[in-house]
């Protein structure tokens, strides 16, 4: 389990780095793509929701690979069997 924990805690770093860096570097940025040369805010914001969105999706995946195994231990400790 704590192999878990610390992959949540790895991901959920990784987010919020990217998130804080996000706000504090591109404020008001929208990551989309405009015209042919973008300028540096809207490619900082881009590559830095994309690492935000590689976090979520560490995240998630987490929890769903943990999930399992969390049930099927809270299933034997409430059978009495």
């Amino acid at each position: 389990m704590r192999t878990f924990i610390k992959s949540l805690l790895l991901f959920g770093s990784i987010f919020a780095a990217a998130y804080l860096a996000r706000i504090l570097l591109a404020p008001d940025v929208a990551p989309i793509g405009e015209g042919e040369d973008p300028n540096w805010q809207i490619q900082i914001a881009f590559l830095l929701k994309s690492v935000q969105n590689v976090g979520l999706f560490g995240i998630v995946v987490v929890v769903l690979i943990a999930l399992p195994g969390q049930v099927k231990e809270f299933l034997r400790s409430t059978n009495p069997h």
